[in-house]
């Protein structure tokens, strides 16, 4: 009769303990999913522009936003690197060497040769990224954005394209966020940061892990954007061409 009691005393102690942990491991699970669906709720509200799916009439007016961008900054690369040690020191070096053995008006001449052939290589370089994008996804973003959870999208103002982003689905866990950009007369109206914030949201939902993106060192608001929603610089990466040399800056959010 004693051995018969001792496992109805064990099983009536331990199943309020057992029931117990299950109903705290429960409360636990829903304060996260209230805690992360609040998180979400919050993120999403700080969207202030229509974020919708891209459509092929807009395809001609992305192309051309992009090219424009893209231009744009060509002038910020070349002022960033021109300040560079391997370009400044070397084109300081022959400007004294030439005044020194000829004249300062020769040696100012070939200053200025050194600088237009720099400020030529970053042309040379941005063109080249540029037409590579225009001649790859750009090209047919229906077709290159349709692939597994890959997706384009696009801010409109006015009837028009305002701005757009596209994202790659490069892994069961990782997507990458490209071609984010604002058409010139409607930046520093949120819209960078609308698009962002709804494809975090987004893909948060889907279970993704990770958001990755490269920009460019000259890509300061992109930058400051990307530190405001959490993104964290991962490494950098030199892309030398002919007389320049742009940093590639690879960045990345958590998305769980």
């Amino acid at each position: 009769m004693a051995s018969a009691k001792i496992p109805c005393k064990q099983s009536v102690t331990e199943i309020p303990i057992e029931m117990t942990t299950i109903t705290t491991m429960i409360e636990t699970e829903m304060e996260l999913d209230i805690e992360a669906s609040s998180s979400r709720s919050s993120f999403l509200s700080r969207i202030k522009h229509n974020v919708r799916r891209f459509r092929q009439e807009d395809q001609n007016q992305i192309r051309q936003i992009y090219l424009d961008a893209q231009r744009s900054i060509i002038k910020a690369a070349f002022v960033a690197g021109i300040q560079k040690p391997f370009i400044t020191i070397p084109a300081l070096f022959l400007t004294r060497l030439v005044a020194a053995v000829t004249s300062v008006w020769l040696a100012l001449i070939g200053l200025g040769l050194i600088v237009s052939a720099v400020y030529i290589s970053y042309y040379l370089k941005f063109m080249q990224h540029i037409n590579h994008a225009l001649e790859t996804d750009l090209a047919d973003i229906s077709k290159s954005y349709s692939v597994e959870k890959s997706s384009f999208w696009v801010v409109e103002r006015n009837n028009e394209v305002a701005g757009f982003v596209g994202v790659v689905h490069r892994d069961t866990s990782t997507i990458e966020l490209q071609r984010l950009t604002v058409a010139p007369e409607y930046r520093r109206q949120g819209i960078a940061e609308s698009l962002c914030r709804y494809v975090i949201a987004l893909y948060a939902e889907m279970k993704l892990l990770r958001l990755r993106l490269e920009c460019t060192e000259s890509h300061d608001a992109a930058k400051n954007l990307y530190r405001k929603l959490g993104f964290t610089l991962t490494d950098c990466v030199t892309d030398p061409y002919a007389l320049s040399a742009v940093t590639l800056e690879h960045h990345s959010i958590n998305l769980t």
